[in-house]
């Protein structure tokens, strides 16, 4: 490699932190579906929770990928990821909501 640029830390983060919430909405879904969708509360509580750390890992990824001298790879595949699960979530909370 001839160049200065390294990998942002920044979206190696933000990847991680997408990881760990598409694990636990995978979890949380598998253990919903094992009471026929009637989980406790706590469910949609760490669901809420996620929404809102998947966004916060969005806006850090865009912020990494405005960064002229790191590889955008990370930083991309952080926003793309954490962009998917927030809106997915998101939907998700509405259609709780108008139950």
């Amino acid at each position: 490699m001839f160049t200065d640029k390294r990998h942002s830390l920044e979206g190696m983060a933000s990847v991680m932190v997408g990881i760990l919430i598409l694990g636990m909405v995978g979890y949380l879904s598998y253990k919903s579906s094992l009471t026929g969708g009637n989980g406790p509360v706590s469910y949609g509580i760490f669901g809420f929770y996620g929404m809102i750390l998947s966004f916060a890992a969005f806006v850090v990824g865009l912020l990494a990928l405005r960064d002229k001298e790191v590889f955008r790879g990370f930083p991309m595949a952080g926003t793309i990821l954490n962009g998917a699960l927030f809106l997915t979530l998101f939907v998700l909370y509405m259609i709780g909501i108008g139950m």
